[in-house]
């Protein structure tokens, strides 16, 4: 499905876009990690500018590809989604190929291996701390975004008092 054929709906529709779309059907079911398969910045330059995971029913554009566990592999989909997601310009960006319209395929994707930590809960672990540093960096924006205005406003009334 091509990204703009995403109509609205119930299910989440994957794209290269930093929000994901909606759209009314779904073609894929359970954890999977999507990674475009075209440059984020344009003609002739390889570069991944985000990767998304995604649980439940979703559809995805045919520009992106779709990483889903197999059946037979114990691994925790969301440390996968990290590890890639913290180090996809040393990882993704050089399996992309061309000189003018730079891609990246599911074949060459399909190769790469990451370190994997032996047990499901030590996966879970880091993912739960990395997730926690967001949350806390998020939290911190916030409260400077306050603070800066609190400031403005504060110092808005010092000037307006001479």
């Amino acid at each position: 499905m091509g990204a703009s054929q995403a109509v609205g709906g119930d299910y989440v529709c994957v794209t290269t876009s930093e929000e994901p779309k909606r759209h009314t059907e779904w073609t894929f079911d359970g954890e999977a990690i999507c990674v475009p398969t075209v440059s984020a910045t344009g003609h002739g330059h390889a570069s991944i500018k985000r990767i998304h995971y995604v649980s439940g029913k979703f559809s995805a554009a045919t520009i992106t590809v779709v990483m889903m566990k197999k059946k037979n592999v114990d691994i925790y989909v969301p440390y996968v989604y990290h590890y890639l997601f913290a180090h996809k310009d040393e990882l993704l960006v050089p399996l992309m190929r061309g000189s003018a319209n730079v891609s990246l395929n599911d074949v060459r994707l399909g190769k790469l291996r990451i370190p994997v930590p032996p047990s499901i809960d030590e996966q879970k672990r880091i993912v739960d701390k990395v997730v926690q540093a967001r949350l806390n960096i998020e939290s911190l924006k916030k409260q400077l975004t306050l603070a800066e205005l609190n400031f403005d406003k504060e110092f808005s009334e010092l000037r307006d008092s001479f």
